[in-house]
């Protein structure tokens, strides 16, 4: 196969409110062990993409700590090479803060990469996927660029309102756009050849200096000036574009049936950070029902439709109900909580009642004592 580089896209990444205020959207924790950008650096490392680059607008120190030396997701870290790359010395103008000026301000050299192709992706839209088959495709169209749109059957239109859409007519891809209601939902993923990638970086100056990846790839099709390919992924997408649709599809995960879509195959796993901590410690009063528990938690009151992450105190009486605990999170004694999102280091004390509502969970801040 063709030598490919990921490129890992989080200038675009929504904001989850209170769980984006101090970290970056890709370290965002999602069923208690993972963080948000651990899909599609699976994705890449499944597919056998061992140079992978993170383009990172806001706290790339969180992005830093998560990812570490990048081991876990890399091959081979000999031969491979993973690079966050952010513009640390920032822009006067803030309307050219994009991911081709971050992309600039590092001094890459596009034309030197070590790559054939080009791959970049988001970390907002969760999926499976071993990106192979689409990559060989697109060499086999001999299009310039490919890009990857989601399958009209899979669209719950609702969870899907802040994609990018793809406008075909007469069978060809004619813009890409934000605020359309029609069209395909665009997996803002798309493949071209190095060359074409390296022009592409090369022109933004001259086009403008405001423009990013979509930006570039619509002045394309304004102009006719690439030719271009939509190919269609056919599997189960969660699209995590608001704090309402991150709780939404962290709870989604709780029945078997829609965990499994995600981790069935053996063949696509997903990675993570990995946490020297003990199993879960379930003591004489826990009582656990329909919920994700990680390691490193010690559980002695009621758990149900919930997701507990590492390094949990539930004490005893405590009851937590269709909550999402960031780490190190402490339910004293008696405690009830329903519908909450704890960030992490908060401290419940006992004899506390709490409850936020099914369409919105009350978020307590890092480092709260309540």
């Amino acid at each position: 196969m063709s030598k490919v580089r990921g490129i890992v896209n989080l200038f675009h990444t929504p904001s989850l409110g209170v769980l984006t205020q101090r970290r970056n959207f890709a370290s965002v924790t999602f069923l208690g062990r993972y963080g948000l950008i651990d899909f599609i650096m699976s994705d890449f490392t499944n597919s056998g993409i061992d140079q992978v680059d993170i383009l990172t607008k806001t706290y790339s120190t969180s992005v830093r700590n998560h990812i570490s030396h990048g081991a876990t997701f890399l091959n081979n870290t000999k031969t491979g090479s993973l690079t966050i790359v952010a513009n640390e010395m920032g822009v006067d103008n803030k309307q050219e803060d994009n991911e081709i000026t971050a992309i600039l301000a590092n001094k890459f050299n596009p034309d030197k990469l070590h790559a054939d192709y080009i791959l970049i992706a988001p970390a907002h839209l969760l999926m499976v996927c071993d990106f192979r088959p689409f990559i060989e495709k697109h060499i086999k169209s001999k299009k310039d660029i490919s890009i990857l749109g989601l399958d009209n059957d899979l669209i719950e239109s609702d969870f899907y309102k802040d994609c990018h859409r793809l406008i075909i007519k007469d069978n060809k891809l004619t813009d890409i756009r934000f605020d359309a209601n029609e069209g395909l939902v665009s997996l803002d993923t798309c493949i071209m050849s190095r060359e074409v990638y390296a022009q592409m970086i090369k022109e933004q100056p001259m086009v403008s200096k405001t423009y990013g990846f979509h930006d570039m790839l619509n002045y394309y099709l304004r102009n006719d000036s690439r030719s271009f390919e939509v190919q269609l992924f056919n599997r189960v997408v969660l699209p995590i574009t608001s704090i309402e649709n991150y709780t939404h599809f962290s709870f989604w995960m709780l029945p078997y049936e829609h965990r499994r879509q995600f981790f069935q195959e053996k063949e696509l796993p997903i990675y993570t950070k990995s946490h020297d901590t003990p199993p879960v410690l379930y003591k004489e009063k826990a009582e656990v029902i329909n919920s994700f528990i990680a390691n490193g938690s010690v559980i002695n009151g009621t758990v149900r439709n919930s997701i507990v992450s590492r390094d949990v105190k539930i004490d005893e009486g405590a009851v937590v109900e269709n909550s999402i605990l960031f780490t190190a999170t402490e339910i004293g004694k008696d405690s009830k909580l329903n519908y909450v999102i704890t960030d992490k280091n908060v401290v419940i004390k006992d004899n506390v009642s709490m409850s936020g509502q099914e369409n919105g969970l009350l978020l307590i801040h890092q480092g709260e004592l309540r």
